[in-house]
C-alpha cells in the first residue's frame, strides 16, 4: 500500500502519520481497532519532562495567541506550553525537550486503486531518534491537500473546540489510558441527556459533498431535524466554536462528519466530558454528509437510552 506524506510544518523532526476513525484518539497507535493496550512508562516519563509546542496554523494572525494560549490554560496540565507562529520555530530555546502538536497528512492509494487522505493534528515527541505519537485529531483532508485550503483554520481546530480536546487528552494521558473509539460506541448516562439538552450541529455537516464526485446539496434546518424532536440548534463551525470557548455549561456538540472508505463517522460530544456521548459508523455513508435518515437513527438512540 503505497504512502505518501505530506507535511505541513518544518520542524527537526520525521513524522509518522497513523489512519484513525475518532475525532481525537489517545495512544501510540490510534486506529479504532488497533493501539497498544498501555503506554510504555518510559515514554510517558519522557514527555511529562518536555515542552508541548502548538504551531498555530498558517492564517492565524499574532492576536490569535492569547486565544490560543487561553485554550491551553483552561485544559491542559501535562505539560508546560508555548503557543507559536511557524516563523517562531526558530527561536526555540535548543538543549530542551520539545513534543509538538503539529499538522500533518497522509494520502493513501490502496491496491485496488482507492485514494483516502487523511490529515491530523498530532502529539508526538522525538525520544532518541524515534517518533512517538500520543494523540492526534483528526481535521477535513483538504487543509492538507487542497491548494486553496492549505494554511487555514480548520474550524475544529479554532480555540474552543482545541480547548476540548484537549481536555480529553489531558484526562487520558493524566491516567496513562488509552483512547480507542470504536463502533457504536455511546455513553447512555450522557446520551439520555439529549432528550432535554440541545445538541449543536455544524451546519458544515449538512452540505452534500459525495466522495464519488457530483453535484452538491444542502439541507435546510427544518428538513433536516424533521426526524429529531428533541432540541437541537443548525450552528456555523465557528459559532459553535465560541460556544464551547466561553461557556461554563454543559455543551453537547457533534463533530465534524468524517469519511473512511466509504463509511460515515458520527460522533457526539458533551464539553464537560472526555468519554463520546455517541459514535457511530454508517455503512452507507459515501456522501459524506449527514441526512434525516441519520438523524432519525441518533434519536433512536435518545429514546432507547431514555426507556432503559
Amino acid at each position: 500500500m503505497p504512502v505518501k506524506k505530506v507535511f505541513l510544518f518544518i520542524v527537526s523532526c520525521l513524522m509518522f502519520i497513523n489512519t484513525s476513525f475518532s475525532q481525537v484518539s489517545v495512544g501510540y497507535k490510534t486506529g479504532a481497532r488497533d493501539g497498544e493496550s498501555k503506554f510504555n512508562p518510559e515514554d510517558i516519563a519522557a514527555l511529562k519532562k518536555t515542552t508541548t509546542v502548538f504551531i498555530l496554523p498558517g492564517d492565524a494572525e499574532a492576536s490569535d495567541v492569547k486565544a490560543y494560549e487561553k485554550a491551553f490554560s483552561d485544559s491542559w496540565k501535562y505539560t508546560p506550553y508555548k503557543v507559536v507562529t511557524d516563523d517562531q520555530l526558530k527561536s526555540l530555546e535548543r538543549g530542551k525537550s520539545y513534543s509538538f502538536l503539529v499538522l500533518g497528512g497522509v494520502d493513501v492509494t490502496t491496491s485496488g486503486g482507492g485514494h483516502w487522505p487523511f490529515c491530523y493534528y498530532q502529539l508526538m515527541m522525538i525520544n532518541g531518534k524515534k517518533e512517538k505519537i500520543f494523540a492526534q485529531i483528526k481535521v477535513a483532508s483538504k487543509y492538507c491537500f487542497d491548494k486553496e485550503s492549505k494554511g487555514q483554520t480548520p474550524y475544529n481546530m479554532l480555540p474552543g473546540y482545541l480547548k476540548y480536546y484537549l481536555s480529553v487528552i489531558n484526562s487520558y494521558l493524566s491516567e496513562e489510558k488509552i483512547l480507542k473509539v470504536g463502533d457504536n460506541n455511546k455513553d447512555l448516562s450522557m446520551l439520555k441527556n439529549l432528550a432535554t439538552e440541545t445538541l449543536y450541529v455544524p451546519e458544515e455537516s449538512t452540505h452534500y459533498i459525495s466522495v464519488w464526485g457530483g453535484k452538491e446539496k444542502s439541507y435546510k434546518e427544518e428538513e433536516f431535524f424533521q426526524k429529531y424532536p428533541y432540541p437541537h440548534k443548525l450552528m456555523s463551525g465557528k459559532e459553535i466554536n465560541d460556544l464551547l470557548f466561553t461557556s461554563d455549561k454543559p455543551v453537547y456538540f457533534m463533530g465534524p462528519v468524517e469519511n473512511f472508505k466509504g463509511h460515515m463517522i458520527i460522533s457526539v460530544y458533551c464539553s464537560q466530558s472526555p468519554d463520546p456521548v455517541y459514535y457511530d459508523v454508517d455503512e452507507n455513508g459515501g456522501l459524506g454528509t449527514l441526512d434525516p435518515s441519520l438523524m432519525k437513527k441518533i434519536a433512536g438512540k435518545v429514546k432507547k437510552a431514555n426507556n432503559n
